[in-house]
């Protein structure tokens, strides 16, 4: 059996929320549907929040 999967981008919300409409149908019929959402992150400002929590662990860790 075959499946087919549409996803729609719906809507873009604040430049950094994405949302899906998402559809499947067999060979038959409509078998799923649903939504799904993504966030957008600005890796630089992520890598840089990662590193001082590691700084952090590291020095309580040692204290």
């Amino acid at each position: 059996m075959r499946v087919i999967v549409n996803a729609v981008c719906d809507e873009i919300r604040n430049n950094n929320n994405v949302l899906w409409k998402v559809m499947a149908h067999d060979e038959h019929e409509l078998i799923a549907q649903g939504t799904h959402g993504r966030h957008v992150i600005d890796i630089e400002r992520f890598a840089t929040r990662v590193e001082l929590k590691k700084a952090a662990m590291m020095a309580k860790s040692t204290a």
